[in-house]
């Protein structure tokens, strides 16, 4: 076969294209959407975009529109960091205008870094100094602002390739989608990402997005492929031709292109043969410069052609020429690229070692003059060239070359990566640690750093094991670096439980050490140790010797770690004044844009919540997170923040912010911390338990239990979620009655177990939430005669004794001793929560402790039998609770208030004694006369929940029977016709 002409329109792929047209729309009008588009090889992605970037380009609609495509290079895991970002960002200035795109980075910190990648944008070196955004960062922000007036479409290809920091990256674009007006569209192929890829887990991200759409680009029918060649051939095919097209390409739209232009004669045996055709009838000098450029990658720019070509300059003038003819290669830009990365391959794979490695090594000489008159940016294909070139001592000295420009643009993955081909390399040259500037103890420690910091907790602790078995001439400060880094990971990825084998060999290196180069080890060492200690009272002498040895040294890199250390010791001890000025001083000694300054201002959020002071914590954690962005430092401290600041908005009543938040926080976390994830998914479940949503909030603790049972050494964690269990639980009791209510407080205690805990007490104020959610159990449990076991009541006792009882945490100390003193059945009822409802109606506190103590007085109106003051008590909390996001509440008032007969109250979507949706279906086929099996199989649910609806219904209507409730929907149906 032969082709006549080149393929025109596409062939087929309607549906695909009217997914990407209505992404493009929605992002035109405001709505971020993120495309994945994959296939096989070969399949058509590239041209589908290239369609569909054309239609959009020539759509003046809307907003102004640009465009930018970026590439993904396949250098493997030492690839330039970004590299299909600096394509893009190149191609979104030009779309925009440099003034344009230098307003969007907004200032300097921003500036700084986009700079490294784009360096006709970078400041003056003054303005260089003062900045500290990491690029990651600093993209986000350029989108974010760029995004505001301007529709940007940015496609980035081939993410099987991608370069750590540029996949990670994208998850987090994807992820928040902080932009307005974008549609990022990003290409993989799908037979090259199979188990073990890097790019998996960022799919298996993106796919519980919902701004996320997949894109799948199928082989072409039967008729898709008689209609591409009809085209290409200028006839229709014959039935033999079709079938024989059928029959070899699979439907793969390259392959057909391919076939059709073979000239006439036997066909090849293989794919890979009719991919190499082309190339196989170029002219000896043509295929040498194919071979040159197959080498350099899939693009290749004039300028090292030129540089590297030996023959006579018109030779390679000729040979371009001869290849682009042959559309091997198409002229892009200032260079060339292979036509299709199959071309690329089968070229590069075609060659004999040596030329491979003759190749390589005059692409990186002349890839160094490049970069010896400024072109930084070339440092890691330098590196890679020399891998491919066999030279291990270039390759060695290249790849620290590499690292450090790496390491300036924060790319944490890649430097991990890159640094532990330097550990490959390190016996393979002389003098390493004199190349290399540092020892190898130093730079698995800095790996184990880069790993952390990219969130691969795993890999971190395996360097700093690694190193430790290996590394038998490290010094003593390099040996208890190591073992301080893997105590830092272990500690704040697992919590404060795990890390306490490093701890204690750290501990036996520095102590009584006189060594000046220990000193800050050592302060480190005994700042961490007082977190650790069992009593808190005896971590403060430990604090203390450290803030003395971290004043003597003098650093302020030792005396600010100490102080935010210090400042978790006095919270345990309840000194909340005290915590407050040592976080301030720690703020102030590290400096407000530091990352210890900035996890010091997160503890103080966090400080704020123990205080009660709910509303001052939002306000100080969202001034924190604008200092974080700020400073580019979101990605490393911001997580904190985040969830903080969702924990304090949901106890505002601010749910969706919350939610915001959370899902930021989950985000920035992304990685091995069970920990981390189980703090941001506490906050949204706690906001969406407490805004009534119990079905999601059950789904995310099924979700996450696992994640909890491998970190149940952490107290505070294990604790926080077994009060929202509790929570749960006797919500549902408060809204039932009969077996029903009893089977779920029976429940709650089984949670509460926890309460027994002996260490509990040691951990009084973060566990704070739980002393109050035990103590409603445990009230509840003795009220409605059902049996707990003595220890919970002894360990809650235990426990609300050794909270703070100050100005500041009055609220939830008061309203822990009523719930006590109601189990014991101490007193007038009514006058306690009279005065608890009292003291928790503060201005910034906590809105469901407050409407917490409502219901509780409200009970207690009518245990004094002040009935109809109740009624209007809870008639009001439905509302205040409804309005304030606290819907559980709302749930306990309206069933409180359909057991008295005064049901009706409600809203129009939650009418009728407070029945939900379902409730009603349920109720509608209960007077129908269906048993709980019939109902089940007509709402296509279990049995037993059909039996925990009725149930439900019948104390939400005071019904004895289902007769009795069945009446009840008779009379409702009456007065809704009347």
């Amino acid at each position: 076969m032969n082709a006549i002409a080149p393929a025109g329109r596409m062939v087929g792929r309607r549906q695909q294209a009217d997914t990407i047209r209505a992404a493009v729309r929605d992002g035109a009008e405001g709505r971020p959407r993120v495309l994945v588009v994959r296939g096989e090889a070969g399949i058509g992605k590239s041209r589908l975009i290239a369609e569909m970037l054309a239609e959009a380009a020539a759509d003046e609609a809307g907003v102004p529109r640009a465009i930018a495509v970026g590439h993904c290079v396949d250098m493997g895991p030492i690839a330039a960091p970004f590299t299909p970002f600096r394509h893009a960002l190149r191609a979104l200035m030009d779309a925009v205008g440099v003034d344009a795109f230098r307003a969007a980075a907004g200032g300097t910190a921003t500036l700084v870094p986009i700079g490294s990648l784009l360096p006709e944008l970078a400041p003056d070196e003054p303005e260089r100094s003062r900045a500290t955004a990491e690029v990651a960062e600093a993209i986000e922000v350029l989108v974010e602002n760029l995004t505001a007036d301007v529709h940007a479409i940015v496609v980035l290809e081939d993410l099987h390739w991608a370069d750590p920091a540029s996949l990670a990256l994208v998850a987090t674009l994807a992820a928040t989608l902080r932009a307005t007006h974008l549609t990022l569209v990003l290409t993989y192929r799908s037979d090259d990402v199979g188990r073990g890829h890097p790019l998996r887990a960022v799919l298996a991200e993106l796919e519980r997005n919902r701004a996320v759409a997949t894109v799948d680009v199928a082989p072409l029918s039967a008729e898709e492929i008689e209609d591409q060649a009809h085209q290409i051939m200028g006839r229709p095919p014959t039935a033999r031709e079709l079938a024989e097209l059928v029959a070899r390409t699979d439907g793969v739209p390259f392959f057909v292109e391919e076939l059709l232009d073979l000239p006439p004669g036997p066909l090849p045996d293989s794919l890979r043969d009719v991919v190499l055709a082309r190339y196989d009838r170029l002219a000896t000098g043509a295929r040498s410069v194919a071979k040159l450029a197959a080498v350099a990658g899939m693009r290749v720019d004039d300028e090292t052609l030129g540089l590297v070509w030996q023959g006579d300059p018109e030779g390679l003038v000729d040979g371009l020429q001869a290849c682009v003819a042959a559309h091997l290669l198409v002229v892009d830009g200032a260079g060339y690229t292979f036509r299709h990365a199959l071309v690329h391959e089968a070229v590069y794979q075609g060659l004999l070692p040596s030329e491979r490695a003759r190749h390589h090594a005059a692409i990186a000489e002349a890839l160094e003059a490049r970069a010896a008159r400024g072109e930084r940016e070339l440092a890691a294909g330098i590196a890679a060239h020399w891998f491919g070139a066999r030279d291990a001592a270039r390759a060695f000295d290249a790849t620290v070359a590499a690292l450090a420009e790496a390491r300036d643009t924060h790319a944490f993955e890649t430097c991990a990566q890159l640094g532990e081909r330097v550990l490959e390399l390190w016996r393979a040259v002389e003098d390493p640690a004199g190349r290399a500037g540092r020892s190898r103890a130093a730079l698995a420690a800095d790996i184990a750093r880069d790993y952390f910091a990219a969130g691969r907790k795993r890999d971190a602790l395996t360097v700093v094991d690694d190193a430790l078995d290996a590394c038998t001439e490290a010094t003593a400060f390099e040996r208890a670096a190591l073992h301080q880094v893997a105590t830092r990971v272990s500690c704040e990825a697992d919590g404060c439980g795990c890390g306490v084998d490093h701890l204690a060999q750290l501990e036996k290196i520095v102590k009584d050490s006189a060594d000046p180069e220990l000193a800050p080890l050592r302060a480190n060492a005994l700042a961490m140790r007082a977190v650790h200690r069992e009593r808190a009272e005896d971590g403060l002498g430990l604090s203390d010797e450290a803030l003395a040895i971290a004043e003597a040294v003098g650093d302020r890199h030792t005396l600010g770690p100490v102080l935010r250390l210090r400042g978790i010791v006095l919270q345990t001890l309840g000194r909340n004044d005290e915590v407050m000025a040592t976080l301030a001083r720690a703020t102030e000694v590290d400096g407000p844009d530091s990352e210890t300054g900035l996890i010091a201002r997160n503890n103080r959020v966090d400080q704020l919540m123990v205080m009660g002071r709910y509303a001052e914590a939002v306000d100080a954690g969202l001034r924190a997170i604008e200092q974080a962005i700020a400073a580019g430092r979101e990605r490393s401290c911001g997580g904190y923040i985040h969830a903080n600041v969702a924990e304090a908005l949901a106890a505002r009543g601010r749910v969706d912010e919350a939610f915001t938040h959370a899902h930021r926080a989950s985000v920035l976390w992304r990685g091995e911390s069970g920990r981390w994830l189980s703090i941001a998914q506490r906050a949204e479940a706690g906001a969406l338990l407490w805004d009534g949503d119990t079905e999601r909030f059950l789904a995310i603790a099924a979700e996450l239990r696992p994640v909890v049972q491998a970190i149940e050494d952490d107290v505070e964690e294990t604790a926080n979620w077994a009060r929202l269990a509790i929570d749960a639980a006797v919500s549902h009791a408060l809204t039932t009655g009969g077996v029903e209510r009893r089977r779920a407080v029976t429940q709650a205690l089984e949670t509460a177990r926890v309460l027994a805990n002996p260490d509990l007490p040691e951990h009084a104020v973060v566990v704070r939430d739980l002393l109050v959610s035990g103590g409603r159990v445990l009230a509840l449990a003795a009220e409605w005669g059902i049996e707990a076991d003595p220890a919970l009541e002894a360990g809650l006792r235990a426990t609300v004794d050794r909270f703070p009882a100050d100005r500041w945490t009055r609220p939830m100390h008061a309203t822990m001793r009523a719930y006590l003193a109601d189990l014991a059945g101490d007193g007038d009822r009514l006058s306690r929560w009279t005065a608890v409802r009292d003291a928790t109606a503060v201005e910034g506190g906590r809105v469901a402790l407050a409407l917490t103590a409502r219901y509780e007085h409200a009970r207690a109106l009518l245990d004094a039998g002040a009935r109809a003051e109740a009624i209007a008590s809870l008639t009001a909390l439905v509302d205040d609770a409804e309005e304030q996001h606290t819907r559980l509440v709302a749930g306990w008032a309206r069933s409180t208030l359909a057991r008295l007969g005064a049901g009706g109250h409600g809203s129009d979507d939650d009418a009728g004694a407070g029945l939900t949706p379902r409730e009603r279906e349920v109720l509608e086929l209960i007077a129908e006369g269906l048993t709980n099996v019939q109902i089940g199989q007509r709402l296509f649910i279990s049995p037993k929940t059909a039996s925990v609806h009725v149930s439900s219904i019948l104390a939400k209507l005071g019904a004895a029977n289902r007769a009795e409730a069945a009446a009840w929907f008779a009379a409702e149906g009456t007065r809704s016709r009347a």
